[in-house]
């Protein structure tokens, strides 16, 4: 696929920060909070808390100097990305959008803490009223790359509400979203957002700010920096795909199926966390251990993206 036709997903962790965390496209962020909240805000009341910067993410050079004992950088915080978006609607509420790739085993439990930390950091112990007056509804959407829920509901929030009765506070401050890439829905708003996030394309019947969106990530519409962020992302991706590939082919035992599943998560974790592992180091353990197991080096070469020069000659 030539570069001028190249689909960049939202899902990478730099496309999804630059549609929504952008400044400059704030009508972006107004339809996710319109879609997904069922609000009505102004533009000029949206404020971004970490707004995108390609500043933020690192080279692949910076990447490949990553320490795979540790998991961690030379320089001090260099790959502690901030993968999550923090919006702020002026006296109305905040809210953040998380995008997770893989199941992570605390999901339910790192998704209440960060909302209740959102709504804690809104609490001023010394105001002149109510000490209580400056916290706001919170609500925090996770778009899932992955089924979570056992039922086809594709997208839901929890609040508080009566045990007995069932029903809802009268005022409900803490939302929790979830959204599921994998199932359908038949909300035709929804529906638009579930294709974009899937595939990086708005129709031509999506609303307009997803056409926006689109435009944006585009591949050529991109700076030399943030395409190079791009392909060290794919090729990382097409390394685990093909990996995982490799190993659920090649064994069928529950264990090794295990630990395919297990690499494909890990990996996928690992972004989802802000943790980009040193792909050339990993790849050369993995070469080891696929050579040992008597594949040739151009076919280990295909999966890993290493030289086979390389490959022969560890």
């Amino acid at each position: 696929m030539s570069s001028q036709h190249r689909v960049v997903l939202p899902t990478y962790d730099l496309a999804f920060k630059k549609i929504l965390a952008n400044p400059e496209h704030p009508e972006i962020i107004q339809g996710f909070i319109r879609d997904f909240l069922d609000r009505e805000v102004a533009v000029d009341d949206i404020r971004i808390l970490n707004p995108y910067s390609i500043d933020d993410y690192v080279s692949p050079q910076e990447i490949s100097n990553v320490n795979p004992d540790t998991e961690s950088p030379d320089g001090e915080g260099l790959l502690e990305l901030i993968h999550d978006v923090t919006i702020t609607v002026i006296e109305t509420l905040d809210l953040t959008i998380e995008m997770q790739l893989a199941k992570h085993p605390d999901l339910m439990k790192r998704s209440h803490m960060y909302l209740a930390d959102v709504y804690r950091k809104n609490y001023n112990n010394n105001p002149k009223g109510s000490k209580y007056e400056t916290l706001k509804p919170v609500w925090a959407i996770n778009i899932l790359g992955f089924k979570y829920f056992p039922d086809a509901q594709a997208y839901r929030v929890l609040t508080f509400h009566d045990q007995k009765s069932k029903l809802p506070l009268a005022e409900n401050f803490m939302h929790l979203g979830f959204f599921e890439l994998p199932k359908e829905t038949d909300d035709i708003r929804l529906a638009s957002w579930r294709a974009f996030f899937n595939t990086g394309i708005a129709s031509r019947t999506a609303p307009e700010y997803l056409q926006e969106a689109a435009k944006l990530i585009t591949y050529q519409n991109l700076t030399p920096k943030e395409r190079n962020v791009i392909d060290s992302d794919e090729r990382r991706r097409e390394w685990a795909e093909s990996y995982n590939t490799y190993l659920l082919g090649r064994y069928d035992d529950g264990v090794t199926h295990g630990m395919a599943e297990g690499i494909a998560q890990g990996m996928a974790q690992g972004k989802s966390q802000g943790i980009t592992l040193g792909h050339q180091e990993g790849a050369r353990r993995i070469a080891k251990k696929m050579l040992d197991d008597g594949l040739p080096p151009e076919t280990i070469a295909k999966y890993t993206g290493l030289a086979v020069l390389e490959i022969r000659n560890p």
